[in-house]
């Protein structure tokens, strides 16, 4: 008799044990879009990726991440494969995102307002609590201003728009190999955000290309500072989606995987490992809003919800560890 309770007391514990205990386990669908004028992961990157996916979902998400495929496409054949949705209400570009005109050339500002940047990022930093500005302030600025970051003095706004300007010309005279422009619309933030509301497969997707923004979109409140700061440039995004998890996270590699020149004056020299070490914690931190709806929070030093700071990937991944602080909902759900 006390060796059967026993048994069920082990028995009890051990299912208590692992609903309560046990990681949360989230089966995903990879596709590798890829821009054939840049080089492609190759079958062992992608391979050392999903083993660093894995063990950094797990170490500072707490999640269980299983990949089910992995396809690769042209991502010129699946952006014209996606019924998207590519209007924007916020930009009076007489027809710039035609979806049936893809090879409309990418818009961005010729010459960004200085003065009008910074008018409009000040009332988005009396958004940020304390923690928040400091982590602007300080990291990106540090001894410029005195460090009265809680009273931020005008200079402040003008020198953060500054960076984010350099930053803007800096990834736009980036040229192919046959001497022309490299961006087009394919390339816009905004035309994948769309498109991936109406991704029915695929939960991951690794585009070897890059995700850049129009600056004047702070004031409408689609881009986050940080994004701003970068010149617009986004690392990724997640999204709602009609997959089978509901979520989407498109992540534009380039920034991290390139050597070109200009990426190694931004971020400094990375070698192959450490590129895929940086963008598999920059997919986690995606998997932290997409699976968990965790917001990026700031204030919260070494978390993997802490974004880049600006192009600074190195210390970004030498902080990160578990934070058992409490985060914020993003609200994809709502």
């Amino acid at each position: 008799m006390k060796k059967n309770f026993f048994i069920a007391a082990i028995l009890v514990f051990s299912i208590v044990f692992y609903i309560f205990f046990s990681k949360k386990k989230i089966e995903i669908n990879i596709l590798l879009a890829t821009d054939e004028r840049i080089q492609a992961l190759s079958e062992q990157e992608l391979e050392i990726l999903k083993k660093y996916i894995a063990e950094i979902s797990s170490n500072l998400l707490d999640i269980k991440i299983i990949i089910k495929n992995t396809d690769r496409k042209k991502f010129i054949d699946y952006i014209k494969n996606v019924e998207a949705e590519a209007s924007d209400p916020y930009r009076n570009t007489g027809g710039i995102y035609d979806k049936y005109n893809m090879s409309t050339e990418f818009y961005l500002p010729k010459v960004y307002d200085h003065n009008e940047l910074s008018r409009i990022i000040e009332p988005v930093f009396a958004t940020l609590n304390m923690d928040e500005k400091k982590r602007f302030f300080s990291d990106a600025f540090a001894g410029k201003f005195g460090g009265l970051y809680h009273e931020l003095p005008e200079s402040f706004y003008s020198e953060f728009s500054s960076t984010a300007i350099e930053n803007v010309r800096k990834l736009l005279s980036i040229k192919d190999k046959y001497g022309k422009d490299f961006f087009s619309l394919y390339y816009n933030f905004r035309l994948w955000d769309n498109m991936i509301k109406s991704e029915e497969k695929f939960e991951l997707i690794l585009f070897n290309g890059m995700l850049l923004d129009d600056l004047y979109k702070i004031q409408t409140s689609f881009m986050s500072l940080h994004t701003f700061q970068r010149g617009g440039l986004s690392y990724g995004f997640a999204s709602k989606s009609k997959t089978e998890q509901k979520r989407t996270c498109v992540i534009g590699m380039m920034p991290i995987m390139s050597d070109e020149k200009i990426f190694e004056e931004l971020r400094g020299k990375l070698t192959g490992n450490d590129k895929l070490l940086v963008l598999a914690h920059v997919i986690c931190h995606e998997f932290g809003h997409a699976f968990l709806d965790y917001y990026d929070e700031y204030s919260h030093e070494n978390c993997i919800m802490n974004p880049v700071d600006n192009y600074n990937f190195i210390e970004f991944i030498s902080k990160k560890k578990y934070c058992d602080k409490k985060h914020r909902k993003l609200g994809l759900d709502e």
